[in-house]
């Protein structure tokens, strides 16, 4: 009986090719993003896990989120926050409170990230200046890793001068997020006096400073395809990106998205099955083009997938997670989306879902991206 060899399937070609060049053309891209059988998925999430290991190691590193302030100067059409979303009780809290929390999180993890609305105040930035300020102080005191303790700021939009204000302050990272790529989709998101351009500007000011630059997107954007999402994944290393959050778009009620949202067409334009299993292949596509950034396994993820969201999204190449740590009285105002202040993220349930992914954490050491590390070289 003759038997004939079995015909390579295009993904594996790619992968392939991947192996021998270490890069990945646009085609290429959409293919791996793209709806197809689960094997061929298989092929994708091991070479990216083969990365991942090769790269930045089996560390999966955690940082305590503070959301401190949901107030929003932002009229973004998509986030439950947005300053027109009268449905949404306002808190920002006081900076003791804010420094108490981000003691308790230093003894038990190696960095935090402050996390609020967008407002671009001088008094705003004045006063994060100074809770950084006596953080960096508490740190050498409270934490093991004293000077080592990493603040990271999630706070949008500001001026240059601002940035290097949050910089001399003590703020090792920031994280900017593009949510897209596509100039018509941004502005069909965003504000209207957000401009593609400017955020730009605020991520290259930002890596001028030296800091970690971190950014991310939405996928499932109504309008979006999956040239779109490969153009995204190009983004983050034409930037050199540091830190990388990428989540599915969660409607929040009260939005002019969430309200209109149709979920069926959503997944048509983007050739998808599920956007669960298409973040995924985004996070495996992200590692392969970006082997030693920090990729981080979102909340958003486990709101898709309660059962094992943030465990695939390790095995498939994030290593970093986020515990929240916002006060529980504070914790479901800071509404971006349905379902998000419902996950659990306490320190013990990271632990066994990092050892369920078959994965390692350290909490004594800062988790640095390799790629900033190795720019200080």
């Amino acid at each position: 009986m003759l038997t004939y060899p079995t015909q390579s399937s295009l993904t594996e070609e790619i992968i392939h090719n991947y192996k021998m060049n270490k890069t990945l053309d646009t085609a290429e891209i959409c293919h791996l993003l793209s709806h197809k059988p689960k094997e061929e998925d298989q092929l994708l999430f091991t070479a990216s896990r083969d990365v991942t290991t090769a790269n930045v190691g089996e560390m999966v590193h955690l940082r305590a989120i503070i959301e401190f302030s949901n107030v929003c100067e932002a009229d973004c059409l998509y986030c439950g926050i947005r300053k027109s979303n009268d449905n949404v009780e306002r808190f920002t809290l006081p900076t003791e409170q804010i420094v108490q929390t981000a003691v308790e999180a230093m003894k038990q993890y190696p960095g935090v990230l402050l996390q609020s609305g967008e407002v671009q105040s001088q008094a705003f930035v004045n006063r994060l200046a100074e809770v950084v300020k006596q953080i960096k102080q508490l740190a050498l005191t409270n934490s093991p890793l004293k000077e080592n303790f990493r603040v990271i700021l999630s706070v949008g939009e500001l001026s240059q001068n601002q940035y290097k204000q949050l910089r001399e302050a003590g703020a090792d990272r920031y994280l900017l997020r593009i949510e897209t790529t596509n100039e018509r989709l941004f502005k069909n998101i965003h504000d209207r006096q957000s401009s593609m351009n400017e955020r730009m500007t605020c991520l290259q000011n930002i890596k001028d400073l030296n800091m970690h630059v971190g950014t991310g997107v939405l996928i499932g954007i109504p309008g979006q395809n999956l040239f779109d999402l490969a153009n995204d994944v190009k983004f983050f290393k034409k930037i050199g990106a540091d830190m990388i959050g990428m989540g599915p778009l969660l409607p929040a009620k009260g939005t002019p998205i969430g309200d209109n949202y149709n979920a069926q067409q959503v997944l048509k334009d983007i050739h998808s099955e599920n956007l669960f299993d298409t973040v995924k292949r985004m996070i495996s596509v992200t590692r392969l083009m970006n082997p030693k950034a920090n990729i981080s396994a979102t909340t958003a993820m486990e709101v898709l997938n309660p059962e094992s969201g943030r465990v695939e999204a390790i095995q498939v190449g994030s290593n970093v997670v986020m515990p929240v740590m916002t006060p529980i009285g504070d914790k479901k105002k800071y509404y971006l989306y349905e379902g998000k202040s419902n996950v659990k993220s306490g320190l013990d349930v990271l632990k066994a879902q990092i050892t369920q992914a078959g994965r390692k954490y350290d909490l004594t050491k800062p988790g640095d991206p390799v790629s900033w590390v190795e720019r200080q070289k």
